[in-house]
């Protein structure tokens, strides 16, 4: 029997039993669910709970690996959005709006993409 009901029959006869467990690390807090560790709060900069204005805003919090963060570009906008930002090219802080080496869906080249959004 399930607990939640008030009678004491239900009092006595509750078989549930809890155990939830909160791991603390210097930027996390997870909690077990008795089958996985899931992530509650992440206080690390580019994350979907403390997402910066921008790559270059990541940078000079200290982030020096390239790679997926979150950012929060548009105060107007709700919600923050997932980016790629480069972190070692040309000083570091950028992010990236086009792969020049990724194949695009269409049968024209990147090269001609990419000059077409350039002009």
């Amino acid at each position: 029997m399930a607990c939640g009901c008030n009678s004491q029959e239900c009092k006595d006869n509750c078989t549930a039993d809890f155990h939830i467990m909160l791991q603390f690390s210097k930027n996390q807090i997870r909690l077990y669910n008795g089958e996985d560790w899931l992530l509650m709060y992440d206080t690390k900069p580019g994350t979907i709970t403390q997402p910066e204005k921008s790559c270059k805003d990541l940078y000079t919090c200290g982030v020096r690996e390239s790679g997926q963060y979150w950012i929060y570009p548009d105060p107007n906008v709700k919600e923050a959005t997932k980016v790629y930002c480069e972190m070692d090219f040309n000083g570091g802080g950028w992010t990236r709006v086009f792969d020049m080496m990724a194949r695009p869906d269409s049968d024209s080249s990147g090269a001609e993409f990419y000059q077409s959004i350039i002009r």
